[in-house]
């Protein structure tokens, strides 16, 4: 469980803050004592604490010369991992040297990557309050402990995985077991599954795609789990394997942020009826054919009036969120960077939106959602796309084999709009999410030029730039050593008939 929240490696310096300072020894104690470390050595200058650890004795109490002597047992024992459990003695022998000691820590941090040493610094929480705001503010990583109606937590700060920084996480020290609540119980250990299991998982869950269901798991998402992925996994929730691959064909990770989600409890799998034909569908039907051969004007009368669309969002509609949601970042927060994460979202979404969409108009037209359009189709799907979705016209020219420029005269969503900077970010999302699901390739768009900005039009640039990747063949290959450990067994599918 330690290796799955923090990330210490060699040339870390780590501060260790508790409020009766022994918790501290008593961490250091579960996490190295277990593990059968020999080259854990206490730097001690009265009583030792950590009975884990090799003790170095030291016995100077001068900032100088007691530099020279952590010096010499750190260059005598390269790539050890040193606790310093002696800083609250010699800051109360030396009340006025704080100032040089830091100093000395400052140099030590640099030695320490070239020594690969691993360094825990231990100190009481808040009794040395300027010591320990200038430690803070220099080393790798902080953990402070604390206790709260009898329940006792850690807070990482710095080396750790993103999700965890800041946290508030339940923790208990048994038997000199470090024990972390993180799946609503206690545990110490992480199951570590080899590689070749992890490939034959995600071989496994494609070729069963068709049949294999996402449903939500028995966890939540972490609070601080970026936003991107909370919207990813709501929009595989409900939806078979083959689905997934379907709406994100461009990304190569998909595969394996599911296998990792069911890992981590967040989802499960569930067998049902398969959604899709085995025998792939090759050619266009005759309704497609027709849309796609017709001028623009004409198809998009003839798909509205077949009710391919269904419902949609009026262009008004639309502009009324974006506009209510640059005025809630505006009041938040006067950083330029929050109206600019806002554009982000809002092209984010309309891209699922979007994906969600085409991939139920092809349904409808009775295509075979896994069937690639050629690339010869591009400027009329977007023709299409922007007629029905937003009632514009475009021209479109390709520039290169691979880039294409998007031109829009009467853009609806900045229309009338005065910015320094482009404002037509749903536009951009929009055009990628329907030629990623129609072409099954990987695409960039980004807006060129902004009416708003003061350009003749807005222009938007599409780029292909990779294939999409082979499922029935994709192995677990991305993924780390360290990210192929896992917290529980695999639960794939508890209706899994294997």
């Amino acid at each position: 469980m330690f290796d799955k929240i923090f990330t210490f490696v060699s040339g870390d310096l780590v501060l260790l803050l508790d409020d009766n300072f022994s918790e501290s020894a008593r961490f250091i104690d579960a996490i190295f004592s277990k593990r059968g470390f020999q080259n854990v050595a206490e730097l001690a200058y009265l009583k030792p604490r950590c009975a884990a650890a090799t003790v170095l004795k030291l016995t100077e109490t001068n900032p100088t010369h007691l530099s020279i002597e952590v010096n010499k047992y750190r260059s005598s024992h390269p790539g050890w991992i040193m606790v310093h459990s002696y800083l609250p003695d010699i800051l109360v022998a030396n009340p006025k040297e704080a100032e040089n000691i830091l100093k000395i820590f400052h140099t030590w941090i640099k030695s320490s990557a070239e020594r690969e040493n691993l360094d825990f610094m231990i100190l009481p929480r808040r009794t040395f309050k300027t010591v320990e705001m200038r430690l803070k503010a220099i080393v790798s990583g902080v953990i402070e402990f604390y206790s709260d109606d009898g329940e006792a937590y850690m807070i990482p700060i710095k080396a750790c995985e993103s999700q965890f920084h800041l946290k508030r996480i339940p923790y208990r020290l048994e038997d000199r077991r470090l024990l972390i609540k993180l799946n609503n119980e206690f545990a110490d250990r992480l199951v570590i599954r080899s590689r070749a299991e992890l490939e034959e998982r995600a071989r496994y869950l494609a070729q069963n795609q068709a049949s294999l269901m996402i449903v939500p798991g028995p966890e939540q998402l972490p609070r601080s789990t970026p936003v991107e992925e909370k919207i990813l996994l709501s929009q595989s929730i409900g939806r078979s394997m083959a689905e997934i691959v379907l709406l994100f064909p461009e990304n190569p990770d998909m595969l394996e942020n599911v296998i990792q989600w069911h890992l981590d409890g967040y989802v499960d799998l569930s067998w049902c009826q398969p959604t899709m034909r085995e025998t792939r569908k090759e050619s266009m039907s005759f309704l497609t054919k027709l849309f796609l051969r017709l001028p623009t004007r004409l198809s998009s009368i003839l798909i509205s009036r077949v009710g391919l669309l269904g419902t949609r969002i009026p262009v008004a509609a639309l502009m009324t969120r974006v506009k209510a949601s640059e005025n809630f970042a505006q009041i938040l927060s006067q950083d330029l960077s929050t109206n600019h994460r806002i554009k982000q979202a809002e092209e984010y979404l309309q891209d699922i939106a979007t994906r969600n969409m085409t991939y139920r108009i092809i349904q409808r037209l009775g295509e075979d959602p896994r069937q690639n359009l050629e690339l010869k189709h591009l400027p009329k799907i977007i023709r299409l796309l922007l007629k029905l979705g937003y009632g514009t016209d475009s021209f479109i020219v390709q520039v290169t084999p691979r880039i294409y420029e998007v031109r829009v005269k009467k853009c609806p969503l900045c229309r009338g709009l005065r910015s320094a900077t482009p404002q037509c970010q749903p536009l951009v999302g929009a055009i990628k999410g329907t030629v990623v699901v129609c072409f099954k390739k990987g695409f960039d768009c980004h807006e060129k030029e902004c009416a708003a900005t003061g350009a003749r039009a807005c222009t938007f640039q599409i780029e292909l730039n990779t294939e999409a990747p082979d499922w029935t063949s994709r192995g677990y290959r991305h993924l780390s050593e360290q990210e192929l450990q896992v917290e529980a067994q695999p639960r794939l599918g508890h209706t899994d008939p294997r």
